[in-house]
């Protein structure tokens, strides 16, 4: 049985190839956004803009490190202002 098969030849990546690649990628231009910051958002915008938000916060909770994460709570969540140190008055 093992004696009809023929050798294994090495495995050879393939050729890489440009399909991937950005050929051209530049920031958005401000003359397009005039106006459409402004514009308000349908109720499924609004929900998806709150959702995307609630996921990257959630993520930042998990993925950072314990001073970071408390001083994301502290700020973020607790109204903290930067300018508070432990064991002084806060504006």
């Amino acid at each position: 049985m093992g004696a009809d098969r023929a050798p294994i030849s090495p495995l050879e990546p393939p050729e890489p190839t440009r399909l991937g690649e950005v050929v051209w990628l530049e920031p958005y231009p401000d003359d397009l956004l005039v106006g459409a910051i402004d514009a308000p958002l349908g109720p499924e915008a609004r929900y998806e803009q709150i959702e995307s938000i609630s996921l990257a916060f959630v993520t930042a909770l998990q993925v950072l490190p314990p001073r970071q994460l408390a001083v994301l709570i502290l700020r973020d969540v607790l109204g903290f202002h930067a300018e508070c140190r432990l064991g002084q008055q806060c504006p």
